[in-house]
């Protein structure tokens, strides 16, 4: 089968993008649009660690009373030990969390979606899959985890990606899927969507095969797990059409 070529220069293309590696203009001439600065990495937890947080210290503090008004023969030294102990769980699980949020991750410093998104068909979609981006920011000997952000940063924050993968979860209310990626499905790989696109995904069930493009927005070091915002279910015949899931 042959390659497609660019209509410019007329070098091969890629498989699976519209611009040239060459001359780095796409159909009709257009000039590939630069990618977003390199943003600060956020430093605050997310407001949805802030919210576990808080569900857990709620939680525990409703397990302290059920402690002190249902178990009433219980001595006051156990309980004071009891509720030291469960203290120090919560502490640990929000020190986790918190962790996870800030420094074993790094995202982009801008919204999971905007109000005008750019069309999936107009994406200038990166050539890379999704194996050889985890494969690129894993923990080696030889790099610190500031070194292997800096890596993310220079390499794939901003760019483009369209990948396959089957379905593990997802939540169409707010606009969260996961795949296991076709690559490996032992990588998974996050896709936050606008919640208009709910209805699309409320068809999607566990274990089915769909194609998502993403700009590169975020990534998980604990995890090893590409975030990608912007998120569009797209046709595997064209990559580049929104796809109403059957």
């Amino acid at each position: 089968m042959s390659k497609s070529r660019c209509t410019h220069c007329n070098a091969p293309l890629a498989e699976g993008t519209t611009f040239c590696a060459y001359c780095d203009l796409g159909p009709g001439g257009v000039a590939r649009p630069p990618p977003p600065a390199p943003s600060a990495v956020t430093e605050a937890a997310s407001s949805g660690v802030t919210f576990l947080i808080g569900l857990v210290l709620f939680l525990f503090r409703q397990l302290v009373r059920l402690v002190v008004w249902l178990v009433p023969p219980w001595s006051r030294k156990t309980k004071i030990a009891l509720g030291v102990v469960g203290l120090v769980f919560v502490g640990f699980v929000a020190v986790v969390l918190v962790l996870n949020a800030t420094v074993y991750s790094i995202h982009m410093d801008a919204p999971r979606y905007s109000a005008n998104p750019l069309p999936p068909r107009q994406r200038p979609i990166e050539s890379f899959n999704v194996a050889q981006v985890v494969l690129d920011m894993r923990d080696t000997p030889d790099r610190t985890l500031d070194q292997r952000k800096q890596a993310w940063r220079e390499k794939y924050e901003g760019r483009w990606v369209s990948w396959k993968g089957t379905v593990d979860t997802v939540y169409p209310n707010i606009g969260h899927l996961k795949l296991l990626t076709v690559d490996d499905p032992r990588i998974q790989l996050e896709v936050k969507f606008d919640p208009i696109h709910a209805p699309q995904l409320e068809k999607l069930q566990e274990g089915q095969e769909a194609r998502v493009s993403g700009m590169l927005w975020g990534y998980d070091f604990t995890l090893n797990m590409p975030q990608l915002s912007e998120g569009a279910l797209v046709g595997e015949r064209a990559p580049g059409h929104v796809m109403d899931v059957p």
